[in-house]
């Protein structure tokens, strides 16, 4: 798959928002509301027009968060981390932001069925989220593969609705109430997991708008101030050593340092 530089992820972003407001975002927000009916009941069942207005929404919501943008070693440290972070309910405090974007240099592969680790693994480029409920208590999460052409996007039993993806495409979905268990989603783990290490002294950011001719394609989604939080390690010479110390955490069983 191919690595993304920053500009990339900005233009990335843009695609992702012009998506999300048309005919296929619109399949992916039916989608969310099948599951989210399915596992809730008296969650009124989907209904396109109200799919229309959410993916409608979302796209607003992505076109106006601040993208953040993980070089390779980040990448690899915050694969290493996720090994060995712990099982804990989602807090706020573990949301960079109410609604957020991330993409990711390279992508990060993740086991999809903790039961099944023989199967291939799921090639995360992308993870967003964004609050809901009259609270703002629910968090939808989403990961996204890198993936151009026609694809389907639905989960669980629920039906399988044909897309025409724009580079990214969505794969795992995860719904979480503020202060539940995460009950092994992938997205909201590697949130919390991100969220410790942007927090942590093993990293440091810096701020970039793009370049013009990125600039320039985001502002087609309508995004005339773009911001990006470009993450880094701030001794990837030592990320080696800081590796394999995240691995030794993960092998003694002891809880991961980022917890």
């Amino acid at each position: 798959m191919n690595s993304l530089t920053v500009d990339d992820a900005l233009r990335m972003q843009a695609t992702l928002a012009r998506w999300l407001s048309a005919k296929d975002g619109a399949k992916c927000a039916y989608a969310v509301g099948e599951l989210i009916h399915s596992r809730f009941p008296a969650v009124e069942p989907p209904d396109w027009e109200r799919a229309k207005r959410e993916a409608s929404s979302f796209s607003q919501s992505i076109a106006a968060a601040t993208l953040v943008w993980c070089d390779p070693p980040m990448v690899d440290m915050w694969a290493a981390a996720a090994d060995s972070y712990p099982d804990e309910p989602l807090e706020a405090h573990q949301l960079l932001d109410p609604d957020g974007i991330v993409i990711l240099a390279k992508p990060l592969p993740r086991i999809l069925d903790a039961g099944q680790p023989q199967l291939p693994k799921e090639q995360i480029s992308a993870i967003t989220w964004s609050t809901t409920g009259r609270d703002g208590s629910t968090v939808i999460l989403l990961t996204w593969n890198q993936h151009r052409g026609l694809d389907k996007v639905g989960w669980s039993d629920q039906p399988r609705h044909t897309i025409l993806a724009p580079g990214l495409s969505p794969s795992t979905l995860g719904i979480r109430q503020i202060g539940s268990p995460r009950e092994g989603e992938v997205a909201v783990q590697l949130l919390q997991v991100l969220t410790g290490l942007i927090r942590s002294p093993l990293t440091g950011e810096s701020e970039y708008s793009g370049s013009k001719a990125a600039r320039k394609v985001a502002a087609r989604s309508g995004m005339t101030d773009p911001r990006i939080r470009r993450v880094y390690l701030r001794h990837p010479e030592h990320a080696v050593a800081e590796l394999q110390a995240a691995r030794d955490v993960r092998a003694s069983g002891t809880q991961c340092p980022l917890a």
